[in-house]
């Protein structure tokens, strides 16, 4: 595209901001080069002024009047256009910037939103469970025949003890979200911290601190 047509864009991309300072560029130069051409056959015209002869010198200050005027209005249209080419790229960069954090709050908000269904899902995993150990101690008193507590191993069968329920629980979800307690050493401690940190805000609640790092430089 010619220079006038670029010059006359309302909206110009960067690829034609940067065909436009590639064309000035290339004027400016031709234009600096043409005045140091004029200059030196001046300077190498001087016996012909001693002797009176005609050395140009009017023409030539024409031609050079002409070409610093071109120069001069290429570089000033050159820095005008990179002030603006470079506008637009940091415009361009904000806005890309801007849709990539909401990209990014877009996939926490529903990382959020996932462990919130996970705690509705734990507390049902809850409810449940104090129906099992509750169906299971009626089931004990209600039987007919009580089984021989020391004699038959009745004290080592597994879920007979409530504990042994939540253990066989935690066992299944561990083997269904990673293996988590296999990839880390978590002690009791930490996790009773863990959970009781839970109480208090929430499985989600898990995520802030993480979340508002990620969350800093937006």
């Amino acid at each position: 595209m010619e220079l006038k047509d670029l010059l006359s864009l309302e909206s110009p991309d960067l690829e034609q901001y940067a065909e436009m300072e590639n064309q000035l560029f290339a004027i400016a130069k031709k234009a600096k080069g043409e005045v140091a051409r004029l200059d030196e056959e001046g300077r190498a015209r001087g016996a012909d002024r001693l002797v009176g002869k005609d050395d140009g010198g009017e023409a030539r200050a024409i031609a050079r009047a002409e070409a610093a005027q071109r120069q001069s209005d290429a570089e000033n249209v050159l820095s005008e256009i990179r002030s603006k080419s470079s506008a637009l790229e940091a415009r361009l960069g904000r806005e890309a910037d801007e849709r990539a954090w909401s990209e990014v709050r877009a996939l926490l908000n529903a990382r959020v939103k996932a462990m919130d269904e996970i705690e509705a899902l734990v507390q049902q995993i809850g409810a449940l469970y104090g129906k099992v150990i509750a169906a299971g101690a009626e089931a004990q008193a209600k039987a007919p025949a009580k089984p021989n507590h020391r004699e038959t191993g009745f004290n080592h069968l597994p879920g007979r003890i409530p504990a042994q329920v939540g253990i066989a629980i935690m066992a299944n979800l561990h083997a269904v979200i990673d293996s988590p307690f296999a990839r880390m050493a978590v002690s009791t401690e930490q996790f009773a911290n863990i959970a009781s940190h839970q109480r208090h805000d929430g499985l989600a609640g898990f995520f802030a601190p993480l979340h508002n790092a990620i969350l800093l430089d937006q």
